[in-house]
């Protein structure tokens, strides 16, 4: 009789031990699957970085190539410096809005002009 006693308890307690197994297994796997999904999700954000960053530096080489020619070199050389080539000629376009210094007469303040009519002013002398 306590051989059957015993028999049964055992026999309880399987499917008990079998269901606690069973869903120690379920969160483990649940658990790879959510660190699985984080990993995947930095990888793809690193993946574009890096792809955003090899776009940069193509980028910066390209400037780069730019700025080892003699173009670059003219053209900062006539922007910073106001260099020229041997032989030019340099016209200086004075603005519309200076008043001249040299004579003595006050003059009106004068009303913004399109660019058009600045260019006008320009060739021909009057609005």
């Amino acid at each position: 009789m306590k051989f059957l006693k015993l028999h049964l308890e055992k026999e309880q307690l399987w499917p008990w031990a079998t269901g606690i197994i069973i869903a120690l297994l379920i969160v483990g796997n649940v658990k790879l699957v959510i660190k699985r999904y984080q990993i995947q999700k930095e990888s793809n954000a690193l993946t574009k970085q890096t792809e955003e960053l090899r776009n940069d530096n193509t980028d910066l080489n390209k400037l780069l190539e730019y700025v080892r020619t003699p173009a670059f070199t003219e053209e900062e050389a006539r922007l910073r410096f106001n260099m020229t080539k041997p032989g030019e000629k340099v016209f200086v376009v004075p603005n519309g809005t200076e008043q001249a210094t040299n004579s003595g007469d006050a003059q009106a303040p004068q009303e913004p002009t399109s660019a058009g009519a600045s260019w006008w002013q320009l060739f021909f002398g009057h609005k």
